[in-house]
């Protein structure tokens, strides 16, 4: 993601602590990122646009970024600290996050979320020797019960800390996942 793009999810962060989303324009990012509207529309095509990027940021970008700096095949412990690390940022934007809940409403939000993290599971899956439909369908799965699980903890008011929800839903989600037969590089030593 480009250094442009950064600036304006780091806007759109400031705002929503002070401001419902609905209320928040594109020339309100603009002068909060101080940079120009042809800028914002060279990256983005609207605002909701910058929320899919801060959603990548939050979700994508970490784990893809220390799954580049770790070998997840002798860390046991990687799928857990790569979704801590991911729920970590969601509770450092709590505000923001609640605003996006309320105002956005739940349903766009768990879309959004969803469709990000459905899109980097395909990733992962990719190497995976299956059938489109099967990549296709594991990939949902996992998108669907990271976001329904990201979008309740918001609801609830993040009312546990981010390791212990990495932790359940390493102990809920992933050990079901260990039984497949997956590469190791997606879940690491099981060993």
């Amino acid at each position: 993601m480009s250094d442009a793009c950064h600036t304006f999810t780091a806007a759109l962060r400031t705002l929503l602590v002070t401001t419902p989303y609905y209320k928040v324009t594109v020339q309100d990012l603009c002068d909060a990122a101080f940079l120009s509207r042809r800028t914002f529309y060279k990256h983005f095509q609207n605002k909701d646009s910058v929320v899919r990027a801060m959603v990548n940021e939050d979700f994508i970008e970490p784990p893809t970024t220390l799954r580049t700096i770790m070998d997840v095949d002798n860390f046991k412990s990687a799928p857990r600290l790569l979704t801590e690390r991911a729920y970590q940022n969601v509770l450092n934007n709590a505000a923001c996050y609640k605003n996006l809940l309320t105002h956005l409403g739940k349903q766009a939000l768990l879309d959004i979320i969803l469709e990000e993290n459905y899109e980097f599971s395909r990733k992962l899956f990719n190497t995976y020797d299956w059938s489109t439909d099967e990549m296709d369908y594991a990939a949902w799965c996992m998108a669907s019960v990271t976001a329904t699980t990201i979008v309740r903890w918001i609801k609830n008011d993040f009312d546990i800390n981010a390791s212990k929800l990495a932790q359940l839903y390493n102990l809920w989600v992933m050990a079901h996942w260990r039984e497949i037969d997956f590469p190791q590089s997606i879940l690491g030593n099981n060993t």
